[in-house]
Protein backbone atom coordinates (compact mmCIF):
# COMPACT_ATOMS: atom_id res chain seq x y z
CA UNK A 1 0.00 0.00 0.00
CA UNK A 2 2.92 2.37 0.68
CA UNK A 3 4.42 1.96 -2.54
CA UNK A 4 1.16 2.66 -4.33
CA UNK A 5 0.61 5.82 -2.56
CA UNK A 6 4.61 6.54 -3.41
CA UNK A 7 3.98 5.86 -6.92
CA UNK A 8 0.88 7.87 -7.29
CA UNK A 9 2.21 11.41 -5.34
CA UNK A 10 5.39 10.91 -8.03
CA UNK A 11 2.67 10.68 -10.75
CA UNK A 12 0.77 13.61 -9.80
CA UNK A 13 4.15 15.50 -9.53
CA UNK A 14 5.09 14.62 -12.84
CA UNK A 15 1.36 15.40 -13.96
CA UNK A 16 2.12 19.11 -12.71
CA UNK A 17 5.34 19.61 -14.13
CA UNK A 18 4.37 19.20 -17.31
CA UNK A 19 0.99 20.92 -17.50
CA UNK A 20 2.69 23.88 -16.49
CA UNK A 21 4.00 26.33 -19.26
CA UNK A 22 7.52 24.37 -20.96
CA UNK A 23 10.38 26.52 -21.72
CA UNK A 24 11.10 27.58 -25.19
CA UNK A 25 14.28 26.01 -26.38
CA UNK A 26 14.66 22.88 -24.07
CA UNK A 27 14.09 19.34 -25.14
CA UNK A 28 11.18 17.78 -23.23
CA UNK A 29 10.73 13.54 -23.02
CA UNK A 30 7.34 12.20 -22.61
CA UNK A 31 7.23 9.62 -19.52
CA UNK A 32 4.69 7.04 -18.93
CA UNK A 33 1.47 7.85 -17.19
CA UNK A 34 1.13 11.40 -19.02
CA UNK A 35 -2.12 12.49 -20.67
CA UNK A 36 -2.15 12.54 -24.45
CA UNK A 37 -2.85 16.57 -24.36
CA UNK A 38 0.48 16.59 -22.30
CA UNK A 39 2.16 14.18 -24.88
CA UNK A 40 0.79 16.55 -27.71
CA UNK A 41 2.39 19.73 -26.14
CA UNK A 42 5.83 17.92 -25.57
CA UNK A 43 6.04 17.25 -29.11
CA UNK A 44 4.78 20.47 -30.30
CA UNK A 45 6.97 22.33 -27.98
CA UNK A 46 10.23 19.78 -29.43
CA UNK A 47 9.48 20.22 -33.28
CA UNK A 48 8.55 24.11 -33.46
CA UNK A 49 11.27 24.95 -30.86
CA UNK A 50 14.76 26.22 -31.67
CA UNK A 51 16.38 22.68 -32.49
CA UNK A 52 13.76 23.39 -36.20
CA UNK A 53 17.17 24.55 -37.91
CA UNK A 54 16.40 24.05 -41.36
CA UNK A 55 15.93 27.33 -42.31
CA UNK A 56 15.88 26.98 -46.65
CA UNK A 57 14.22 23.69 -48.18
CA UNK A 58 12.72 23.44 -51.60
CA UNK A 59 10.37 20.84 -52.78
CA UNK A 60 8.41 19.30 -55.79
CA UNK A 61 4.75 18.70 -56.15
CA UNK A 62 3.67 16.18 -57.89
CA UNK A 63 -0.15 15.76 -58.65
CA UNK A 64 -1.38 13.06 -61.03
CA UNK A 65 -5.31 13.04 -62.22
CA UNK A 66 -7.57 9.97 -63.03
CA UNK A 67 -6.15 10.16 -66.77
CA UNK A 68 -2.08 10.19 -65.69
CA UNK A 69 -1.75 13.16 -66.44
CA UNK A 70 1.41 14.50 -64.05
CA UNK A 71 1.49 18.37 -63.28
CA UNK A 72 4.50 19.63 -61.25
CA UNK A 73 5.44 22.36 -58.71
CA UNK A 74 7.84 23.70 -57.32
CA UNK A 75 8.05 25.61 -54.33
CA UNK A 76 10.89 27.11 -51.75
CA UNK A 77 10.57 28.10 -48.39
CA UNK A 78 12.42 29.94 -46.04
CA UNK A 79 11.94 30.23 -42.34
CA UNK A 80 12.79 33.08 -39.76
CA UNK A 81 13.91 31.60 -36.27
CA UNK A 82 12.03 34.04 -33.57
CA UNK A 83 13.67 32.04 -30.93
CA UNK A 84 10.25 32.90 -28.75
CA UNK A 85 10.70 36.68 -29.67
CA UNK A 86 7.37 38.48 -28.60
CA UNK A 87 5.80 34.84 -28.48
CA UNK A 88 6.89 33.88 -31.99
CA UNK A 89 8.59 30.52 -32.82
CA UNK A 90 9.35 31.17 -36.31
CA UNK A 91 7.96 32.72 -39.75
CA UNK A 92 7.69 30.75 -42.83
CA UNK A 93 7.23 31.92 -46.21
CA UNK A 94 6.67 28.93 -49.05
CA UNK A 95 6.16 30.38 -52.48
CA UNK A 96 5.94 28.69 -56.16
CA UNK A 97 8.74 29.06 -58.56
CA UNK A 98 7.56 26.52 -61.28
CA UNK A 99 5.25 26.54 -63.47
CA UNK A 100 4.68 30.16 -64.67
CA UNK A 101 0.98 30.81 -64.29
CA UNK A 102 1.55 29.87 -60.48
CA UNK A 103 5.19 32.18 -60.02
CA UNK A 104 5.06 34.40 -57.12
CA UNK A 105 1.91 32.46 -55.20
CA UNK A 106 3.18 32.84 -51.40
CA UNK A 107 2.01 31.75 -48.00
CA UNK A 108 3.54 33.68 -44.67
CA UNK A 109 2.77 31.22 -41.47
CA UNK A 110 3.57 32.87 -38.04
CA UNK A 111 4.00 30.04 -35.74
CA UNK A 112 3.55 30.86 -31.87
CA UNK A 113 5.59 29.42 -28.76
CA UNK A 114 2.49 28.83 -26.94
CA UNK A 115 0.69 25.80 -28.41
CA UNK A 116 -2.86 27.19 -27.62
CA UNK A 117 -2.25 29.94 -29.82
CA UNK A 118 -3.45 29.33 -33.57
CA UNK A 119 -0.99 29.65 -36.23
CA UNK A 120 -1.44 33.14 -38.43
CA UNK A 121 -1.51 32.00 -41.87
CA UNK A 122 -1.23 34.97 -45.11
CA UNK A 123 -1.83 33.76 -48.77
CA UNK A 124 -0.30 36.13 -51.46
CA UNK A 125 -2.37 35.66 -55.09
CA UNK A 126 -0.40 37.48 -57.55
CA UNK A 127 -3.56 36.99 -60.52
CA UNK A 128 -5.96 38.72 -58.11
Amino acid sequence: MKWLWFGTVIFLCIGTAYSQTLEYGKVYTPTSGMSADEIMRINYQNKYSLFAQDTEKEGVFLTVDASGFTRKRVWKRERLIKGGEDGISYKDLLYVTYPAELKGLAVLTWNYVDPDKDQEVWLWLPSL
